[in-house]
């Protein structure tokens, strides 16, 4: 592709976040749709689904306290942020020069990596906003200017798998394209390290895609017509092959059973439940069969307790020790010391749901 010297539609800046309160933050971003919003609203994000993301924009109080593990995920990626820009940057011209002179059509004379804390918003489109992380400036050869947007991610080398290739998180591309929509950039670099070497540090290339900015957009809006109408996403018909736990989490911080009245329901909700108890009977096989291959690694470690095996890009490690577990005899304690018992309650409230099925004897 090539690039001319273009004159680009400036977002509107909303506000400088630098050094701002996160409570205060937090209300700003409630005012529109954010680029980390963009996966969630497509229905890609493993973190949150678009009923959780609706009730978070309408200020909705969960029912139950947030994971703190997820928030140290959260705060040691924001952490990490400027080493993923710095390392790039720093080896711009040894390692990724040549790549994204190919990526963009164009020889580079030099690039610019600087942060960007303003939070900006789409002058067409109100409910689109954006808080960059970084953002890449490139200067080519011939003089041409190119606008883009540099996005910083962490993972676990885990999740390593999903960064090969020219693969990545499908909600990261959703932010992307979410991102370059207001601010009128050319391209995204999205940026991952997934552990502390270099081979597990990835850089991918997103050119602007305006027939799939189009398609986000219409997503968008009709997401934030609901924020507006106070209308929730429903979830039938929900494809939850990536968001199915982030649902569960979703249903037990904003779905309460507000009324002990029974509701009866009709056919037409049927679908859920027959998909659940598929579910739950193809998971008591594929128990039975986990079961059986931990027996033959148990088997195959004969007398020692620990294990090794290097295969293709996997180390598998596997740890058969006895260990002794300690628990408190409740019942025995409030029998024998109720007076104590009380002052030792920890009381938390958690929503559940519990789904039976039995034989229907009208039958």
């Amino acid at each position: 592709m090539s690039y001319l010297k273009k004159k680009y539609r400036e977002p509107i800046v909303v506000v400088d976040t630098d050094k701002m309160p996160n409570d205060e933050w937090l209300e700003y971003r409630r005012k529109g749709i954010g680029g980390s919003d963009a996966g969630i609203v497509m229905n890609t994000s493993p973190w949150a689904t678009p009923l959780g993301l609706y009730h978070d924009k309408i200020g909705t109080k969960p029912l139950t306290k947030e994971d703190e593990g997820k928030n140290f995920i959260f705060a040691y990626g924001h952490f990490v942020e400027p080493f993923v820009a710095e390392y790039f940057y720093n080896n711009f011209d040894e390692k990724y020069k040549a790549w994204l002179e190919e990526k963009i059509g164009e020889r580079i004379d030099h690039i610019k990596v600087y942060r960007d804390a303003n939070l900006y918003r789409h002058p067409k489109h109100e409910f689109m906003q954006v808080n960059l992380d970084f953002r890449i400036d490139i200067i080519t050869c011939d003089g041409s200017f190119l606008r883009g947007v540099f996005e910083c991610k962490t993972t676990s080398q885990f999740n390593a798998d999903k960064w090969q290739g020219e693969d990545y998180p499908i909600n990261y591309g959703w932010q992307c394209h979410h991102a370059m929509a207001v601010i009128d950039a050319d391209f995204s670099i999205l940026a991952c390290v997934a552990g502390n070497t270099e081979g597990f540090y990835f850089v991918k290339f997103i050119k602007r895609d305006k027939a799939r900015e189009e398609i986000l957009i219409k997503e968008e809006e009709k997401f934030w017509e609901r924020v507006i109408n106070r209308d929730p996403p429903t979830t039938e018909n929900m494809d939850v092959s990536d968001t199915g736990a982030a649902l569960i989490e979703d249903l037990k911080k904003y779905v309460n059973a507000a009324t002990e009245d029974r509701k009866e329901l009709s056919n037409e909700d049927s679908k859920p439940f027959k998909r659940y108890f598929e579910l739950k009977d193809k998971m008591k096989e594929l128990k039975k069969e986990i079961e059986v291959e931990e027996g033959i690694i148990r088997e195959k470690l004969g007398e020692s307790q620990s294990a090794v095996l290097e295969l293709d890009d996997y180390i598998y490690s596997v740890n058969a020790r006895t260990s002794t577990r300690r628990s408190l005899d409740t019942a025995r304690l409030r029998k024998e010391r109720p007076d104590i018992v009380d002052a030792y309650n920890r009381v938390s409230t958690s929503n559940t749901v519990k789904i039976t099925r039995r034989v229907n004897k009208k039958k």
